[in-house]
């Protein structure tokens, strides 16, 4: 059956613009803004995030590992209150492209359900430019039947038939095409309890794609993307972003069939920086290991000279161990760009209001990595380039 979702005005987007949670966009075509511009060093040391109390966020307990789980998991819920759903895609390829395709459903401004999709392409140079559309509910649809969904906001579509899909992203500022198809079963983390009915809701849709397409900057010939790889997730909530989290990492490699994967989410002081993670590790297509009690450290903080002066990490280490497997590695953060949504807006005063309440910056890097692994089979190095992103909505805290 169809739904069709009524209409918000542009400020709903802007909303969205301003607390989304792991939004990864860029403002149009622009060069990249790298790290070596940041001053004040922090430092890793002076203090570890607060221990988690006895009503500790931590995702369900037993998650569910399937081939495929029902559309109704993963098809628009449209919660109430000040919900935000998203389906989030990452692509990266061989010749140096990395592409991002979210698509959004937010009740934040006025009215409910906007939809609103964003793409965003990396370029082998350090490019990066964003391409958002925006509709409200009345112009905006979306289908679900027993295959999949399949969701279309303005000329971007999103159809996901397990195990493939096809993401299409059609702006001014640029356009990609993918066709994709999953390798491994979904990963179901499932919900964060935050009390008084209060939740986050996760599904890994596809932990590991491989991927094909082409991408097309105005100007540009049309570029053919062979031998990628990818990772799609889905997330809904009825919670503001900035209720969830404080600050949140997303770090994906793609290198020689062993994938890693890392998310993590800082909750807000009310949650006393609660730390909610999880590791992915997938070998041969499956996934060979996971967990919610990995160790993860900045190496370097760099305060952003610019706009919210942020703490920004310049690197990271990580590890994780049980009876018989381990894994531990580090990872160099290289910045590609950063963007404060507040200063999209024209107007100063108004810039100036909305700082008052919130400041969100998004930051991504390549991030180049080596990890050591023992499945129980033998220690084994890997060495490769991931992509990361770091989403700050407030100052957190010290060594975050």
């Amino acid at each position: 059956m169809k739904y069709v979702a009524s209409r918000k005005a542009t400020v709903a987007l802007l909303c969205t613009w301003l607390v989304g949670a792991c939004l990864v966009s860029g403002s149009a075509l622009s060069d990249p803004a790298g790290a070596a511009a940041s001053i004040a060093e922090v430092g890793a040391g002076g203090g570890a995030v607060t221990p988690a109390p006895q009503n500790s966020l931590r995702f369900e307990a037993e998650p569910l590992i399937a081939a495929s789980v029902s559309p109704q998991i993963y098809a628009p819920h449209f919660v109430s209150g000040h919900a935000t759903e998203s389906w989030r895609y990452l692509f990266s390829f061989p010749n140096g492209y990395v592409l991002i395709a979210e698509f959004r459903i937010t009740n934040r401004g006025p009215g409910s359900g906007t939809g609103i999709a964003f793409g965003t392409i990396i370029t082998p140079d350090g490019r990066s430019a964003n391409l958002t559309n925006s509709r409200p509910r009345d112009r905006w649809s979306w289908q679900v039947d027993d295959d999949g969904i399949e969701l279309n906001i303005a000329d971007q579509s999103l159809d996901i038939r397990p195990p493939t899909l096809t993401v299409v992203v059609n702006h001014g500022r640029g356009s990609f095409s993918i066709e994709a198809r999953s390798l491994t079963d979904m990963y179901r983390p499932g919900r964060l309890d935050y009390g008084n009915g209060k939740f986050y809701d996760m599904t890994i849709l596809a932990p590991r794609l491989e991927a094909h397409g082409t991408v097309q900057l105005p100007g540009e010939e049309e570029v053919q993307l062979e031998g990628g790889f990818g990772i799609g997730v889905h997330s809904y909530s009825n919670l503001n972003e900035e209720e969830q989290a404080i600050s949140s990492l997303r770090f994906d490699t793609f290198d020689d069939g062993l994938q890693l994967s890392i998310f993590e989410i800082i909750a807000p002081r009310e949650k006393d920086y609660q730390r909610i993670r999880l590791l992915l590790l997938i070998e041969e297509n499956r996934i060979a290991y996971h967990s919610y009690e990995h160790e993860r450290q900045y190496t370097e903080l760099h305060r952003d000279p610019e706009g919210s002066h942020y703490p920004i990490p310049q690197g990271l280490i990580f590890s994780d161990a049980r009876e018989g497997e381990s894994i531990e590695g580090e990872a160099t953060l290289r910045q590609l760009y950063r963007l404060q949504p507040i200063d999209l807006i024209n107007n100063m005063f108004l810039r100036f209001l909305l700082r008052r309440f919130v400041n969100p910056a998004i930051y991504h890097f390549a991030g180049d990595y080596g990890f050591r692994v023992d499945l129980g089979d033998g220690l084994r190095s890997i060495k490769g380039s991931g992509v990361a992103t770091v989403h700050i909505l407030d100052d957190p805290p010290t060594n975050f």
